[in-house]
């Protein structure tokens, strides 16, 4: 994978809805569709966890300008996406200032979300 493919933004841009890495609405990833269940590491799960799981996993490996950011960043990232606050201006606050949307540790995500991207996560350490 090149360079631009492991930025943390690349990674966000194509986890948004209806994008290349959102695997509810891309029909290449068939079978999953919001509630149907799939396996993932041996247990069932709807595309919607397999999506947040897949979410973290991601951003686990990616960088920012070859820098790697930590899992409450991450959260702070993602609870900025849930709220509807995620542009690049506020992106940058988050990573530059620990800026946040929401109280920890899910800051601003629901928790069921933000347990299975910290399962995502860990799954890569």
């Amino acid at each position: 994978m090149n360079f631009i493919k492991k930025q943390l933004i690349w990674i966000a841009e194509n986890s948004k809805s209806g994008k290349d890495f959102d695997i509810k609405s891309n029909e290449s990833y068939a079978p999953f569709k919001v509630f149907t269940g799939t396996l993932l590491n041996g247990k069932y799960a709807t595309a919607r966890s397999v999506g947040n799981y897949l979410a973290a996993y991601n951003a686990s490996t990616g960088t920012f300008w070859k820098f790697s950011i930590s899992f409450d960043t991450f959260m702070r990232l993602a609870g900025a996406l849930h709220k509807g606050y995620f542009n690049s201006v506020n992106a940058a606050e988050i990573l530059l200032d620990n800026r946040a949307y929401g109280r920890p540790p899910w800051y601003g995500e629901i928790e069921y979300a933000g347990r299975m991207m910290k399962k995502g996560w860990d799954n890569i350490k």
